[in-house]
């Protein structure tokens, strides 16, 4: 090959005659290479890859045994062309008719309504992207009754969900607040009003925590446990840590490599359940590494008001005893406005990790009312319009969280996968959009999931409940085609089985 690349066809000097010749001689002595490059520009497969044909049939031979009630498989082929998805349209009865489009590769009840899990996140991340835009920031403002000379009477802040309120940005609004010269603070209100109908924790497990318009570290105490010697007790520091969360009880640390700890709520279900103070139980190895566990958050805006009262005297600023949580008054002195990363980058926190507080406040601000507040009621009719808005109008489907936690959704994979196309095919929002999802073996969800063939193209949203296991996104196949996938498990006995059998069918998918 190196001898034909050598001819010099291709010189400056050389006429038009001379390089036809020379083509047609390159072309004559190196036939395998011309064929390749016409098998490159649209010609047959490539070297190891399957037809349609042989990849629905591995398909169909793949899904064989599952259960006809609780799952469902749907695969399009997104390389090109218009859309590929099969809209239900009403027919006489109220039965749904199937419409196979072109770039459709397989479906088996991809129209069922089952329970998506997590995977119902790409649902909320693309209807935020094209109704809010990427761009689309949350803002946490702070208001000063009167300030004479560096004495504040009243501070305020107000905020309207920013999710990604975190320490950190408690320090930074705290400087500001520091370089306007305000050197005393009497009180401190706390002010989350402007959601309508912001929810409290389902639970202690960080997953379960509430909303709020005054969010605060992703809503969740933190608490790092690590051993010391043999016979001592672990040392466990909450976080946010200037708030001196009261600790009960101990963790011991004994010899060897084992933990077995709690750390829970004190007075989960009696009045006092507002004192902020956790219990702490077991033990941990002397040889264990550190582990961090994390809380839900029982009341974010107090906490959030404590440890910025305590991050504000750390500076230097005098702050009273007094914090409450209230409405800010109407014309106000502003002092500062605290602007969150752009939606774009809180949409790839949200799909990569699986976070059920962001995808919860992105639910309000999706439900912005005439009259500046959130209501979480609105932000769902939005999502469902937004699904309709795909062609699913009478499909029954029902969506009662952002997150897909709840077990009462009800999705088809074929709505899902009306979603992946949308999300690929609309440019205003499509790399936001794909880049937000976790990649096979690498980033999110997805790093610790080993594929075969290693090294396989995946971007892809995971889902799991009790019994239910679910995987989308996309995948580049052998020979360079791009297909979007849907695969919901609604009776799972065994979430690693469920994983094996998702993984089979990237494996099928990139093998094609």
């Amino acid at each position: 090959m190196r001898n034909y690349l050598q001819i010099p066809i291709f010189a400056p000097r050389r006429s038009f005659l001379g390089l036809l010749v020379g083509v047609l001689l390159f072309c004559l002595l190196g036939p395998a290479f011309c064929l390749a490059e016409g098998q490159s520009r649209g010609g047959p497969a490539e070297e190891g890859s399957v037809s349609r044909a042989q990849l629905r049939e591995r398909l169909e031979q793949q899904s064989r045994g599952q259960g006809s009630e609780s799952f469902a498989l749907w695969v399009s082929d997104v390389s090109g062309g218009s859309a590929s998805f099969d809209r239900p349209k009403a027919a006489q009865g109220g039965s749904a008719v199937k419409e196979e489009a072109p770039g459709e590769v397989f479906s088996q009840n991809a129209d069922k309504l089952l329970k998506p899990a997590s995977v119902l996140k790409v649902i909320t991340s693309l209807a935020a992207l094209e109704l809010l835009g990427p761009q689309y920031r949350f803002t946490t403002r702070v208001y000063a009754d009167r300030n004479e000379r560096g004495a504040v009477k009243t501070l305020y802040v107000q905020g309207n969900g920013d999710p990604g309120l975190t320490i950190e940005s408690a320090s930074v609004m705290a400087r500001a607040i520091k370089l306007r010269g305000i050197e005393s603070i009497e009180s401190l209100v706390m002010d989350a009003s402007l959601f309508e109908d912001e929810r409290g924790p389902l639970g202690q497990r960080a997953f379960q925590t509430g909303s709020s318009a005054l969010s605060f570290n992703y809503n969740a105490f933190s608490f790092q446990v690590c051993p010391r010697m043999p016979g001592m007790k672990a040392s466990v520091v909450p976080d946010p840590f200037e708030l001196k969360i009261p600790l009960v009880g101990t963790i011991l640390t004994k010899k060897g490599g084992q933990a077995s700890f709690s750390v829970e709520q004190a007075f989960p279900n009696s009045a006092q359940a507002a004192v902020l103070s956790y219990r702490l139980k077991g033990s941990i190895g002397d040889l264990a590494d550190c582990t961090t566990v994390y809380r839900s958050m029982p009341n974010p805006p107090v906490v959030f008001g404590a440890t910025y009262a305590e991050i504000l005297r750390s500076m230097g600023v005098k702050v009273g005893s007094g914090l409450r949580e209230g409405d800010t008054p109407k014309k106000l002195d502003q002092l500062y406005v605290q602007e969150s990363v752009p939606l774009s980058q809180l949409i790839r926190d949200l799909n990569n990790f699986s976070n059920n507080f962001i995808a919860e406040q992105i639910l309000f601000a999706l439900g912005q009312t005439e009259l500046g507040t959130y209501s979480r009621e609105r932000g769902l009719a939005r999502v469902r319009a937004f699904l309709s808005s795909l062609g699913f109008k009478d499909s029954g489907f029902e969506i009662e969280d952002a997150s897909g936690l709840s077990h009462a959704n009800r999705v088809s994979a074929q709505m899902i996968g009306a979603v992946l196309l949308r999300g690929v095919r609309n440019q205003e929002v499509a790399p936001e959009f794909e880049s937000s999802l976790a990649v096979g073996e690498r980033s999110g969800t997805l790093r610790r999931r080993p594929f075969d063939p290693r090294g396989v193209i995946l971007r892809g949203k995971t889902g799991t409940l009790d019994g239910v296991s679910s995987l989308a996104g996309y995948v580049v196949g052998a020979s360079g085609r791009k297909y979007a996938f849907v695969i919901f498990q609604n009776a799972t006995a065994s979430t690693p089985r469920a994983h094996a059998f998702e993984d089979k069918i990237v494996a099928i998918l990139s093998q094609s």
